[in-house]
């Protein structure tokens, strides 16, 4: 069986905090929930998230605040999912760390799309790591240890 990958999603609005968590759960993921950047901050001293989904409207701090402290600390893939839509809202959220953004109304089906095509990538990020691991080289000779 696959691993579950764990999806944490910082969304301070009930409704659609609950919603995006269930469809994630339906389509096999392994969901999390922070309503603050508090919790999302005592989440990831915990756990490490495969992937963030990021609201920018927090109550306790601003998300793209929070986007950059996240990413000081860590490469997960974040989104950026917010009803603020303008070019200058998503420079910023792209330019302080963010790997994708997407504005409210949204779609499930889309952003789990994107979801899956971040983790695609950094499986194929690992993978190539881990082969370039593999490799042995002395000299002008090199030993390739998968072959």
């Amino acid at each position: 069986m696959l691993k579950k990958a764990k999806v944490l999603i910082v969304e301070d609005e009930h409704d659609i905090a609950n919603i995006v968590k269930d469809y994630l759960y339906v389509h096999h993921f392994e969901p999390s929930l922070a309503r603050t950047g508090e919790e999302a901050i005592r989440f990831m001293e915990k756990e490490i998230p495969d992937f963030i989904i990021l609201d920018l409207t927090l109550p306790d701090c601003d998300g793209i605040q929070l986007c950059r402290q996240i990413r000081e600390k860590s490469n997960v893939a974040i989104l950026i999912l917010s009803a603020r839509g303008s070019d200058t809202d998503k420079v910023l959220g792209l330019g302080f760390g963010a790997d994708d953004y997407m504005t409210k109304p949204f779609s499930l089906s889309e952003l789990v799309a994107r979801i899956n095509a971040h983790l695609r990538k950094q499986d194929r990020l690992l993978q190539k790591h881990t082969k370039k691991k593999e490799i042995l080289q002395i000299d002008n000779m090199e030993i390739n240890k998968t072959e």
